[in-house]
């Protein structure tokens, strides 16, 4: 008797004890599913628009002014080489379909425009499409994205990525935008969805070359300027640590810039949406009797513990001859 008594004893000791223990665990797993999220991935939209009814795609070969006019443009098939635009119509203002979150400069107003096989399984890239608080009485954009143009929002390299990797062997590719950042979601979660194809089993020599030119295209406002536009962004630490870079390489800038407003942010992992950002920054120098300017592209890494992006790596291209007037 005594020792079913003990027994029992013992018994309802070890239920209290996992009992207590069990919900830890259980928040402890939580905590880690929400780090691995990205930035407030967990926050629900006020309402759940209807995919191509709230938000609606159609892409055009023509850059005409307005989605009305690009709409009975619209196309669903693209050969090596044909121009592209992306015209997006909103419902109601730009700012209800947003997801918001908070950055380093302060509240952030993003969509993430994607692209990959059909089905969010098989989402190969993610762009960020990130406005400023004016801009979300917007009702429509209009993305290039066949070329380079300067500014936010104006072009995306999205589409000439999929097409321009030889290795890519895919016919039919998905466009959608959404402002679900968090998995795991559906295909219900898309703002809009637009299908395109594209028959890369030949290559597309065109595609890729047009791919090579985008970035120098989208730094210059003009294609007739000998030296990229320079943006509002500007970043001291950044600044010091390319100068030093340089500097150890033999190469002393008269002048250094940003090539830029903002960051492109962008993620080649199917379940991030955040995974890198990058930015160009161009140096002017003189050397051996000859006029020089150089470009180095930025990109940081997108750390998804700590919620933040990491330290600067540089791709440097130098050597770029300029008029030696041109400063």
């Amino acid at each position: 008797m005594r020792v079913s008594v003990f027994v029992g004893i013992l018994l309802a000791l070890f239920v209290v004890s996992a009992s207590a223990q069990f919900p830890q665990a259980e928040r402890a797993r939580e905590r880690m599913r929400q780090a691995s999220q990205e930035p407030d991935a967990r926050k629900k939209p006020v309402y759940k628009p209807k995919t191509n009814v709230d938000v609606t795609m159609v892409l055009a070969k023509k850059d005409v002014a307005s989605f009305a006019l690009a709409q009975p443009l619209a196309v669903a098939k693209a050969a090596d080489g044909d121009p592209l635009w992306l015209y997006i119509r909103f419902k109601d203002e730009l700012g209800k379909y947003v997801y918001r979150t908070h950055g380093e400069g302060g509240d952030r107003f993003l969509l993430a425009l994607e692209i990959g096989k059909p089905g969010i399984m098989g989402t190969a890239m993610h762009y960020i499409l990130s406005f400023t608080e004016p801009e979300l009485a917007k009702k429509e954009l209009k993305i290039a994205l066949t070329k380079g143009v300067w500014g936010r929002n104006n072009s995306s390299p999205i589409f000439l990525r999929s097409v321009g990797d030889p290795e890519k062997k895919i016919t039919a590719t998905d466009l959608s935008l959404t402002s679900t950042f968090g998995f795991p979601r559906s295909t219900t979660d898309d703002l809009a969805r637009v299908t395109i194809v594209a028959d890369r089993t030949k290559g597309n020599p065109l595609y890729e070359k047009m791919f090579a030119d985008y970035d120098k295209e989208v730094i210059r406002a003009d294609k007739a300027d000998l030296l990229p536009k320079e943006g509002t962004f500007d970043d001291a630490g950044i600044r010091a640590r390319l100068m030093a870079t340089l500097r150890d390489s033999g190469i002393v800038p008269s002048r250094l810039y940003f090539a830029a407003d903002d960051w492109v942010e962008f993620s080649e992992q199917p379940m991030r949406v955040f995974e890198k950002r990058s930015m160009d920054a161009v140096f002017v120098y003189d050397r051996d009797g000859g006029c020089f300017y150089g470009t180095a592209e930025i990109t940081q890494p997108y750390d998804v513990m700590l919620r933040t992006y990491g330290a600067s790596t540089f791709t440097i291209e130098h050597e770029i001859a300029r008029p030696c007037d041109v400063k």
